[in-house]
């Protein structure tokens, strides 16, 4: 039985449990739609994975185009059996990887990487070699080979897998996840410097519904729990205690209403449960905040622009955010305009 992910991948593709054999490397397209070519629809920091994923900065999201799963209710449709994407060489994916790094990401997020994981080792190699740092995130379905996945081998930091369902118009998508990292500690000895402590070990589940409520109005929710801890420090002084800075509960929701293709007004409710800083010798409150936006579809010179006028902490709620062992003041009411140009 082939073990390495070349040979999985020719003469016959064998990289997903469809096995479909397709002559990939010969330009034939396998069923999740990818042939010898590689294809990425987007690159960008993603801000709305698990906490733990995104980060401050956002997680450095590269989502690949094609799927072998195929689910038909797929909120990437476009991404998944659209074709949509651009070709693009693995060297240009090197430079990627780096970049995203350069823009602050707190990890590389392959997002339905599968049906290119034959080019990964090379990839995630040289990127190593021109220096990312960061972890490597594997954004799966979780419609794997074990022989691929075992063959991905110490390539990938982080496993991220969602289960999804749809029903009745709405998408439900259940996410597990174990994620364990560096703690770092801060230590002042002349200056302040941070030094490795043990381990963070996140774990948690995210449940997430989307779907249309009536017509006009759209619902989007996520409730997720997280269990962080912090393991084999020194001594075991702070063993079991909870990772500074991390809620165990999170939520968010936001309505919609589109009277028509063009205008839409949006609501965001956003809940942060209470959180303990310096190894639980003190607790930061829960609080909720409220967002408030109106977009309008227009077109300069024949391109399309979505105009947005967003106000953020509509009631201009004052909190305390824990970073860590740091607390940020809450920003005041905000209105933010922009635009957007789809080129």
């Amino acid at each position: 039985m082939p073990t390495s992910l070349t040979e999985l991948f020719s003469p016959a593709c064998h990289l997903c449990p469809r096995r479909c054999g397709a002559a990939r490397d010969e330009g034939a397209r396998g069923v999740c739609g990818a042939n010898d070519t590689l294809r990425v629809a987007r690159a960008a920091l993603h801000m709305w994975e698990e906490p733990p994923i995104s980060g401050e900065a956002g997680s450095g999201t590269i989502f690949f185009s094609g799927c072998s799963l195929k689910c038909i209710y797929c909120q990437n449709h476009e991404i998944s059996t659209g074709n949509f994407g651009l070709e693009i060489s693995p060297e240009r994916l090197v430079e990627i990887m780096l970049e995203l790094q350069d823009q602050g990401a707190n990890n590389i997020n392959l997002v339905t990487a599968t049906h290119y994981a034959h080019l990964l080792p090379a990839v995630i190699a040289a990127a190593r070699a021109r220096g990312l740092v960061i972890p490597i995130v594997y954004n799966t379905s979780g419609y794997e080979r074990a022989s691929a996945v075992a063959a991905l081998g110490d390539l990938v930091d982080v496993w991220l897998t969602d289960f999804k369902y749809a029903n009745a118009g709405f998408l439900t998508s259940l996410g597990i996840f174990n994620i364990k990292q560096a703690n770092n500690i801060e230590v002042y000895k002349g200056s302040t410097y941070l030094q490795q402590d043990g381990e963070q070990e996140y774990q948690g589940i995210e449940l997430s519904v989307n779907g249309k409520l009536a017509d006009k109005w759209n619902f989007m929710g996520g409730l997720m729990y997280l269990d962080a801890t912090q393991n084999k420090t020194q001594n075991g002084t702070n063993d079991g205690k909870t990772v500074n800075g991390a809620a165990k509960w999170n939520a968010v929701a936001v309505l919609e209403y589109n009277p028509d293709e063009k205008f839409s007004i949006v609501g965001r409710a956003m809940y942060t449960g209470k959180a303990d800083i310096y190894n639980e010798q003190l607790q930061t409150p829960s609080y909720m905040t409220y967002d408030l936006g109106v977009n309008y579809k227009t077109a300069f010179n024949k391109t399309p622009v979505t105009l947005t006028a967003m106000c953020y902490n509509l009631t201009d709620k004052n909190y305390w955010t824990a970073y860590g062992n740091n607390l940020i003041l809450s920003s005041p009411r905000t209105l933010m305009l922009s635009a957007t140009f789809d080129i």
